[in-house]
């Protein structure tokens, strides 16, 4: 009987560690890893860009209420 309990419990860990081989890959190819040569030009931006940003973000902060959170508001 304890083998039979021994079998199913090494099945049992094998079973649930099947999955995690996988999700490993093997060796990744050199060109995936290497950045698209566009990348830096996409990033720059001009000061007018900046400031309009600027600004917009400033603008959304500035309309979020400065309220107190109270998640136990509606139990009380």
């Amino acid at each position: 009987m304890r083998l039979i309990i021994g079998a199913m419990a090494a099945a049992l860990v094998t079973v649930l560690a099947v999955p995690a081989y996988s999700q490993q890959t093997g060796a990744i190819p050199k060109a995936s890893m290497q950045a698209p040569p566009d990348k830096d030009k996409k990033n720059e931006k001009t000061p007018e860009q900046k400031k309009a940003e600027d600004k917009a973000y400033k603008d959304a902060i500035g309309r979020i209420p400065d309220q107190k959170f109270d998640p136990w508001r509606t139990v009380r």
